[in-house]
């Protein structure tokens, strides 16, 4: 769902993060959101528990095999506005990036997506797409079979770069 006014041309990222922190601020915001590169509100339904297992799952696996720090639900400036990824993984020398109310000016290098039933593909593919463009460097993302891809400048693989291994349990997929 998309509400607010539409502009004519994007927003720049000062006014997209000023506009996020009012966001943040204003007790009647939806708890599940990202702005379009136009400031529009793009509202989603909050996550069934099926997706926020496989999440959860993620972030446990983030943090297992490769240190760090795995966030759930980082804002993050891109080309097509702030967006949220499920799961994004920083190394240490990242971690206070995560401490300001505005949107990560850069993306985190390991962001993952799990889709939900209501994805549709051309939307995942630009937000693919965006993250690569704001600096990550590798997008996971589990699909509703359990099958996972991962997303790299130069195409897609079955293999993640970071030697990360997402096999989610069968049990997840039911």
């Amino acid at each position: 769902m998309h509400t607010g006014i539409k502009k004519t041309e994007p927003l720049s990222p000062a006014a997209l993060s000023q506009l996020w922190q009012q966001l943040g601020d204003d007790p009647n915001t939806p708890d599940f959101y990202e702005l379009s590169e136009y400031g529009e509100l793009i509202v989603s339904p909050s996550p069934r528990n099926r997706h926020q297992s496989v999440v959860a799952w993620v972030l446990e696996q983030l943090r297992e095999q490769l240190g760090g720090r795995a966030y759930p639900n980082l804002a993050i400036g891109t080309r097509t506005g702030v967006r949220v990824p499920d799961a994004a993984w920083l190394p240490q020398q990242r971690w206070a990036e995560t401490l300001s109310a505005a949107p990560m000016p850069t993306c985190p290098p390991l962001v993952a997506e799990v889709l939900s039933p209501g994805n549709r593909h051309k939307a995942i593919g630009q937000k693919i797409g965006a993250y690569l463009a704001a600096g990550a460097t590798e997008v996971a993302l589990i699909d509703l079979n359990g099958a996972v891809y991962h997303h790299r400048p130069d195409g897609e693989f079955n293999a993640s770069s970071f030697a990360l291994r997402l096999e989610p349990p069968a049990e997840m997929f039911r």
